[in-house]
């Protein structure tokens, strides 16, 4: 009989991608309650919004032996737990100084048995914060691993894609659209069809502005969407497509667009490279870890030690990437087979680096350790 791995009853998108849909052989996955969701469903109804400690701490009233795995989240409970995490932990946002180091004492505990950073940059983020606290950083560190997210390929030859020879299909996806370098992109793309050149923009995006990075207005979007009713036949937009429909865009691309000002990780690239569409990306947080200038296109930017974009001043760093982002997609459409050899190369990393049965298997092997 397959063993049980516990997961919360929150259950979001990273849960899903990193752990719970993938194909598990030797254990099964079981729902449990989570106390701290009740007075966070309160907060939440109160505030409009979620409470960061209440949102990522655990505790079951239940003793359970059973193995829980969480996503950036921190248990008070007895059963052993490993933990996936972007970031660092604990997340908890502010919390008072005592609170915070008994978060980190619990990652140091011996109920916590595993911390699974998503890329080498977030366990460095990790090292570096647990400078706060010496006596236990060692422990931390100690069970802390690196596992990159999984991702299925989604075409088996390029030969699949279905792609225009008169110009080349773009595409950029994600609801926080200033974040992820969009501004820059429309900016870029007025100025390459002014000048007729043979390209087509797709962009998946409610237009959200106002981020904590590229701290947009209302002016930007409504310069937006101008550029955007300019040109009808080139530019797309989708304010909202499922998962699925998506991906076919993506399997349809020349390339994918992620310029971004700040990221985590970037699923998105992923997504991209497994449908044999080269990513151009800037190279901060985890980037540089999933693409490269061998299977995409990588925009270099000024970074502080842990990898984050230096945005000290936001006019500075937007011109720097329409000039570099031009730079590129000029020189693709002066050589356009650079893009099927990348997109080539992308996949073949996929298929490589993110295999989701190698991901599982060492998932499993991670979680046998503890039974």
């Amino acid at each position: 009989m397959a063993k049980k791995i516990i997961y919360t009853d929150a259950i979001g998108y990273p849960e899903r991608r990193n752990f719970i849909d993938l194909p598990h052989d030797k254990f099964c996955i079981q729902k449990r309650l989570n106390a701290f969701r009740i007075p966070n469903a309160l907060y939440f109804k109160y505030y409009k919004r979620s409470n960061d400690f209440l949102l990522n701490s655990h505790f079951e009233p239940v003793n359970s032996q059973n193995l829980h795995h969480f996503f950036n989240t921190i248990s008070f409970g007895k059963a052993p737990w490993v933990t996936t995490f972007e970031t660092l932990l604990p997340r908890w946002g502010r919390v008072p100084a005592w609170l915070e180091e008994k978060g980190v004492e619990l990652l140091a505990g011996d109920t916590c048995k595993k911390l699974i950073a998503l890329s080498e940059c977030t366990r460095a983020i990790q090292a570096k914060y647990l400078d706060k606290f010496p006596a236990y950083k060692d422990a931390v560190l100690a069970k802390t691993v690196v596992l990159h997210p999984p991702q299925k390929v989604l075409i088996n030859a390029y030969e699949q894609k279905y792609l225009p020879d008169s110009h080349l299909v773009m595409t950029i996806v994600g609801a926080d659209f200033f974040r992820k370098g969009g501004k820059e992109v429309l900016l870029v793309f007025d100025e390459l069809l002014k000048r007729k050149a043979p390209v087509k923009l797709q962009i998946v995006s409610s237009l959200q502005y106002g981020d904590y990075a590229s701290r947009t207005t209302a002016a930007d979007k409504e310069q937006a969407f101008r550029i955007i009713n300019k040109y009808p036949k080139a530019i797309t937009l989708y304010k909202s497509l499922p998962n699925n429909e998506v991906l076919d865009l993506l399997r349809n691309s020349h390339l994918c667009l992620l310029p971004t000002y700040a990221d985590t990780y970037g699923y998105s690239v992923l997504e991209a490279q497994a449908a044999g569409c080269p990513v151009i990306s800037t190279d901060i947080r985890a980037l540089p870890e999933i693409n490269n200038n061998s299977a995409g296109w990588l925009i270099s930017v000024a970074k502080d030690e842990l990898g984050n974009a230096d945005l000290t001043s936001l006019d500075f760093f937007s011109c720097l990437l329409q000039e570099k982002l031009m730079n590129i997609i000029e020189s693709i459409c002066n050589k356009p087979s650079s893009v099927r050899s990348k997109g080539e190369l992308a996949v073949a990393r996929i298929k490589e680096q993110h295999c989701p049965v190698k991901q599982a298997q060492k998932l499993e092997a991670i979680y046998a350790r503890f039974f």
